[in-house]
């Protein structure tokens, strides 16, 4: 049982799944699913090793689980900058292979206290309520910071190469539910992969009611590739 402790969730949906389902019929759409609930289930990581200041390692447990219900997918893992860096680099990965199987997911990123018990299928607490909240107006792919991270001691400890200031993707009245910061996905796949992820995204872009949805993140695809070290650049950068 998980209860009453600061918690780092990412609440996950497939964008126009029941268009999907449609598109892709009942055979095909069930083996997707089942293709991404295995990438889920490759992200419930017990042990990890991550570069630390001065490069030195820095060895953890962040525990990350993960829970699934019709087309959306939860994370969630204790609160603290190194496992926070975990999870934000899972869901990198998690994005892309949603991309490259044909469910493209979108949500947002939360944090606060939650009352978890898998097993029961009881899942409580404001994250939850945030990032439902955080995803309701999000036009894209991909996963941007709800309104949970705008104070202390939430709002420090982010990893500049994780992580983009970008709202061009947010509906309008998202001040109240996120803050502009999205988990910079298109810079993984850069790193991990040689095919074309404007093309991977380009081939989805099947259905006009989410057209706007998918040029969104293309445009978004272009500015990661703009400003891939944009912290080199930034006035408070010290080398």
């Amino acid at each position: 049982m998980t209860r009453d402790h600061d918690f780092l969730i990412c609440l996950l949906d497939v964008l126009g799944f029941e268009n999907l389902f449609n598109q892709y019929g009942l055979e095909a759409i069930e083996a997707k699913y089942k293709e991404l609930l295995a990438v889920a289930e490759q992200q419930n990581i017990g042990f990890a090793i991550l570069q630390g200041p001065g490069g030195h390692p820095i060895v953890g447990s962040p525990d990350i689980k993960s829970a699934y219900f019709s087309d959306t997918i939860i994370f969630w893992c204790k609160y603290d900058v190194f496992r926070m860096e975990v999870l934000f680099n899972c869901m990198k990965e998690v994005i892309c292979k949603s991309i490259e199987i044909g469910l493209p997911l979108r949500g947002s990123a939360s944090v606060g206290q939650l009352k978890i018990e898998k097993e029961q299928n009881i899942f409580l607490g404001q994250p939850i309520i945030s990032a439902a909240r955080a995803e309701s107006v999000q036009k894209w792919i991909g996963i941007t910071l709800s309104k949970t991270f705008d104070k202390q001691p939430y709002c420090d400890g982010f990893k500049a190469d994780c992580l983009l200031q970008y709202d061009k993707h947010l509906e309008y009245g998202w001040q109240d539910k996120v803050i502009p910061l999205a988990i910079d996905f298109p810079r993984h796949w850069r790193i991990k992969r040689k095919t074309s992820l404007t093309e991977a995204i380009q081939k989805l872009n099947k259905d006009e009611k989410y057209s706007e949805y998918y040029n969104n993140t293309i445009d978004f695809v272009k500015y990661s590739e703009e400003n891939h070290d944009w912290w080199t650049k930034h006035p408070a950068y010290i080398k």
